[in-house]
């Protein structure tokens, strides 16, 4: 079958939820994607807070790489922010709101057949009756390229500290982006830095680790450059998928409109071009904020 991806945004100040659909011959599914979705609900949100406090999981192909510390620190120097802090759950012992906005639509697709994503899109705003989803339909040019943004701007290199230390990405839990508060050698009181060139992080939650200062751009580079669309059109799909489409069309297992809808599928680039960090074994994907 044709995968469906839902990103998942959950607003822990208003409990809002907002989902962002896409079939795979609309885009892939990878920093890129997640970015491009995060950026369309920020772009959209007229009454933004300055500061902006970012949960996710430490999932290095969509949320924990350079392709969203870029897009981040882009956020920052075009102003949609003057702060943002993005924390990283501890693993087996933290959770966040989308699991729970997850398993309500997980519950109402038991009860709902949807075979495109118009299904989708009905049967995950049924799935909260008290504060309905809001459901964006994700199109093929919604999709920016912010990890070429970061290959152009990034370093390539290992990341390290203003003293030299190498910097895991694997093992951050917290990332600062234009501002953070400083606490002094005493630990008595704390200053606000503006470090506009430098990405600030810990390995902890805890407010008394002291920062890693990190210089992310490649030398002579001091801003973030612009992105442009990912695609150009409609992601093709392999031929060997759209063949067994075809075989479920012959059968007679699909109506009328999702027939016309299958065959109207680009296909037949069978060396289609996916980012690295593109993971196929799941179909949702979260962020809180």
């Amino acid at each position: 079958m044709l995968w469906v991806y839902n990103f998942g945004v959950h607003n822990c100040n208003n409990g809002d939820g907002y989902m962002n659909i896409w079939h795979e011959g609309v885009a892939a599914r990878g920093s890129s994607e997640v970015c491009s979705c995060l950026f369309k609900i920020i772009r959209n949100n007229t009454k933004r807070s300055p500061n902006l406090v970012l949960f996710s999981d430490g999932c290095v192909g969509q949320n924990k790489n350079k392709t969203v510390i870029t897009f981040l620190q882009y956020l920052v120097e075009n102003n949609f922010y003057r702060r943002i802090d993005h924390y990283f759950l501890y693993r087996g012992l933290t959770f966040l709101p989308n699991d729970r906005d997850f398993g309500l639509i997980e519950k109402r697709k038991k009860l709902t057949k949807a075979t495109l994503v118009s299904d989708y899109v009905i049967m995950i705003e049924g799935s909260r009756m008290s504060q309905p989803f809001v459901v964006n339909t994700i199109q093929t040019e919604d999709i920016l390229d912010f990890k070429a943004v970061a290959e152009r701007c990034m370093t390539k290199s290992t990341l390290k500290s203003n003293s030299g230390e190498k910097i895991s990405l694997n093992d951050i839990h917290w990332f600062s982006y234009g501002q953070s508060d400083e606490t002094n050698a005493t630990y008595t009181s704390s200053i606000t830095v503006d470090h506009g060139g430098e990405v600030w992080c810990r390995y902890s939650h805890n407010e008394m680790e002291a920062w890693k200062k990190v210089k992310i751009f490649k030398r002579g580079v001091t801003s973030i450059s612009p992105p442009t669309a990912k695609y150009s059109g409609p992601v093709p799909i392999k031929t060997a998928k759209y063949q067994d489409l075809m075989k479920l069309c012959d059968k007679g297992l699909l109506n009328e409109e999702t027939k016309q809808f299958y065959q109207a599928l680009t296909h037949g680039n069978e060396t289609r071009a996916t980012d690295a960090d593109d993971v196929d074994d799941n179909t949702v994907m979260d962020y809180d904020y």
